[in-house]
């Protein structure tokens, strides 16, 4: 892994500039045909701003995204980094190019923030699992990706694997009937190491206390 970038920073002005243009960018980019743009998959200002909040006052210096599609999650927790002047923020996602056109890594680099950011063109399971053989751990890891129950566990069970104790773990998707609140029910039934934390309505936030004490086949229903 690259050393952390330390240069290139941004003041928090320019950041509320920055996001400001981008989400009234996505939606010139929607009028235009640009690609597949789908405004209502991508979080809103106030849910970008959270997590900009929480990486600048907690001073998060590893982050990592599961699913980039146009980059709105991507460019508010890269310039967390930039305005906190050290860390990197990962994205996965192996279909960018392929079904968002790129929209993603092009709104990083529209903004000046490629310096703090890392685009992973792999599957989630296979680039976590790398991770987790490299002993890297994160700080904070949200999971927006595939939305099918299994794939969504699946991204749970990998990002659990690299979350430093401490760490957050945040899912979008929160308030809907969907497999993410069946995940998020197997979490606060099962892992006690974890702890469900204050957040916008669309996200589960939780904070890994501590490392997982299960005993072998423990199990309580979701």
């Amino acid at each position: 892994m690259n050393a952390l970038p330390t240069t290139t920073a941004i003041d928090r002005d320019h950041y509320f500039s920055l996001v400001a243009a981008y989400h009234g960018e996505t939606t010139r980019e929607q009028d235009a045909g640009v690609g597949e743009v789908h405004p209502e998959w991508a979080i809103g200002l106030a849910d970008g701003r959270f997590l900009f909040d929480l990486i600048t006052e907690n001073a998060l210096a590893l982050t990592i995204e599961i699913g980039l599609c146009e980059g709105a999650s991507a460019v508010h927790m890269a310039a967390a980094h930039a305005v906190s002047g050290f860390g990197l923020h990962f994205a996965i996602d192996p279909f960018q190019h392929e079904y968002f056109g790129g929209q993603g890594v092009r709104s990083i680099d529209r903004f000046g923030l490629t310096s703090w950011f890392r685009h992973i063109p792999e599957r989630s399971d296979r680039s976590l699992s790398s991770l987790a053989a490299a002993g890297v751990k994160f700080d904070l890891i949200f999971i927006d990706g595939d939305h099918r129950f299994d794939a969504v566990f699946n991204d749970y069970y990998w990002s659990d694997k690299v979350l430093r104790d401490g760490g957050y773990l945040i899912f979008d998707e929160a308030g809907r009937d969907c497999p993410t609140k069946r995940v998020s029910s197997f979490i606060q039934n099962n892992m006690k190491n974890y702890e469900l934390r204050p957040g916008p309505s669309r996200f589960y936030v939780y904070q890994k206390i501590t490392k997982d004490d299960r005993g072998f086949g423990d199990m309580i229903d979701f």
